[in-house]
Parts: C-alpha cells; sequence; structure tokens
C-alpha cells in the first residue's frame, strides 16, 4: 500500500490484475499510477492472504481465473487496465524436455474473455489497456504432441515408460513436448484475436536489471570435477541460500512490503515465502510498462508528482 490513507473510489475506470500471485504487478502499479489495483484474481489462498495484506483497498478474488464473471466482478465500471501474469513454467525454456500441461500453458487465453466483454453485453466496458508478462518462449507457444522414444519411435507415457507396440495412449497419461513444426502457432491466433477486438497489439523483452532490481540468486550445490585424471569433489563453494527477504529484495520489492504473514495473521513458511516470490512479477520493468501505457489513470497529486521527478533526476 503506497499510502497510509485510504483512497476514494472515484476513478472513471478501474484496474484489474489477473493473477495476482506475489504482489509485483499491483506493486509496480501503485509505484507508477499512485493508485491500487480494483480487482484482483488468484487461486492461492495464501497468495491472496498476502496481496490482502499488502493491497487492502483491493477487492480480492479467490477462484480459478476461468471461474470470476468479468461483468460481475466489473460491476458496470469500464476497464482502464487489464494486466495478466499467467503461470510461465510450461512456456519457459528451464522446463527443459519436461513434460508440459496444455491447460497452464492456454492461461492467457483468459485475457479474451475480459477483452471481449464490451462486444455484445457490455459496450464501453471492455480493457482499453491490456498488458500480459510472461517469459520470452511464450513467442514460441504452439501445440504439444507426445515424446517419442529414440530407439523405438513409440509414445512416451509421464511415468517414463514406452507404449508397447500398437498401443493407443491417451493423451492425458502422454508426456507431451512442444512441436518444433508448430511453434508460435497459438501466440500469432492469440495476437490475431486481440486484433479482432480493435488492440494494436506490440511486444518486447524487458531486462529487470535495467529498471533497478536484480534477480540473481545464489546456490548451494555439489560439483564434481576431475583434476588430473582424479575426482573431487567440491562440498563447500562458500554460497548460500538467500532468505526470503533478499530474494524478494531482489526482485525489486520495497522493504515494507509484507512477506511473513496474510492479512489474517497467518504465518507464512519460509518455503511458502520462497514459492510466492518465485511467481511474482519484477516490480522495476513492470512499473516502467505501466507508466508508458498508462500514465493517464495516475492518481498523484501535483505535489507528488514534484517529488517523483526531482528523484528521478
Amino acid at each position: 500500500m503506497i499510502r497510509d490513507q485510504f483512497l476514494l473510489g472515484m476513478d472513471n475506470e478501474i484496474i484489474v490484475d489477473l493473477f495476482a500471485g506475489g504482489g509485483g504487478m499491483s506493486t509496480a502499479i501503485e509505484q507508477a499510477l499512485g493508485r491500487h489495483s480494483d480487482v484482483s484474481v488468484n487461486h492461492d489462498e495464501d497468495a491472496v492472504s498476502m496481496h490482502t495484506a499488502n493491497h487492502p483497498q483491493t477487492e480480492h478474488y479467490r477462484a480459478d481465473v476461468f471461474e470470476v464473471c468479468p461483468y460481475e466482478a466489473t460491476r458496470g465500471r469500464a476497464i482502464g487496465l487489464l494486466h495478466l501474469s499467467p503461470d510461465c513454467t510450461h512456456h519457459s525454456q528451464a522446463a527443459g524436455g519436461q513434460p508440459r500441461d496444455r491447460k497452464i500453458r492456454a492461461l492467457a487465453w483468459v485475457g479474451l474473455r475480459w477483452a471481449g466483454m464490451g462486444k455484445r453485453r457490455a459496450p464501453g466496458r471492455q480493457p482499453r489497456v491490456i498488458t500480459l508478462e510472461n517469459v520470452k518462449q511464450i513467442l514460441q507457444w504452439g501445440r504439444l504432441i507426445a515424446k517419442r522414444c529414440k530407439h523405438t519411435g513409440r509414445v512416451m507415457k509421464l511415468d517414463g515408460t514406452v507404449a508397447a507396440k500398437g498401443e493407443r495412449v491417451p493423451v492425458q497419461e502422454q508426456y507431451l513436448v512442444p512441436d518444433p513444426k508448430h511453434a508460435g502457432r497459438t501466440w500469432r491466433r492469440y495476437v490475431r484475436e486481440l486484433e479482432a477486438l480493435g488492440h494494436k497489439v506490440a511486444w518486447t523483452t524487458m531486462i529487470s536489471a535495467d529498471h533497478g532490481d536484480s534477480t540473481t540468486r545464489d546456490r548451494l550445490a555439489l560439483v564434481t570435477v576431475w583434476i588430473r585424471g582424479e575426482p573431487w569433489v567440491i562440498v563447500d563453494i562458500c554460497l548460500r541460500m538467500l532468505t526470503p527477504r533478499e530474494l524478494y529484495g531482489c526482485q525489486g520489492f520495497p522493504a515494507s512490503y509484507i512477506i511473513d504473514r496474510g492479512h489474517d495473521g497467518r504465518v507464512f513458511s519460509k518455503s511458502a515465502q520462497v514459492r510466492m516470490v518465485g511467481n511474482s512479477v519484477s516490480p522495476g520493468p513492470a512499473r516502467a510498462l505501466i507508466w508508458a501505457n498508462c500514465s493517464d489513470m495516475a492518481a498523484w497529486t501535483l505535489a507528488e508528482l514534484k517529488q517523483r521527478e526531482r528523484v528521478a533526476a
């Protein structure tokens, strides 16, 4: 919460933050515009509790994003900004050759549901600006195919076994991986659907460190090497795991951000804190993105704007 005093809900347009897990985008919105997100959605109970503790004026929905009705959530208000940060793990190259989940990869489609809400039932209420944050590999978003055994050419199953000769494996049991022949096909369709709704679509890549954040994370590991024909094992490389507070700091969150407890007093374990920062948006580049596209929605007073200009100089 960027101000100690609550703001009156007198804005002509509201801000919706879907997939509001760690709270990075909502923090960036407050830092850029001086106002809170009006509606936030996440399925995780702890994530919603932490978000509520830090953004108490936001109306929270703890539900699957596809279960929230845009018409009911907006209650007749026009959307100035709709932001989406769908799960990136099943698009990221960090997943390597691990199986991918089609449903998780398709989460971004919920944005079309909100983007098209004014087409028929609620003219004038559709989002004026839509932003989406993800790994750059989402540009390769395409269909999935079953992984094949290199030796037999048969379908691989999720349990690591190979299908028997002539066996038909249900798709939910297949080891699915991206189809390189159709890389980017679904992404291009996604863009066309947004353009069909009247949006001009553009994207770029942003590096957190260029906007004042740092996402470097040290890891302790056993490293085995060979020196002059003999095996050596390095058991201590003088690095340590960062604490949750340090991780949030590297991600760009303010030191005042509440990470150890929820709005109802529940205490978060260190593993829960690390999990939620791992799902968060880095506020630095998000702040620059929001200011560049939505500065007309800012709620800063003249004195606050002058102070921001002095700090920036």
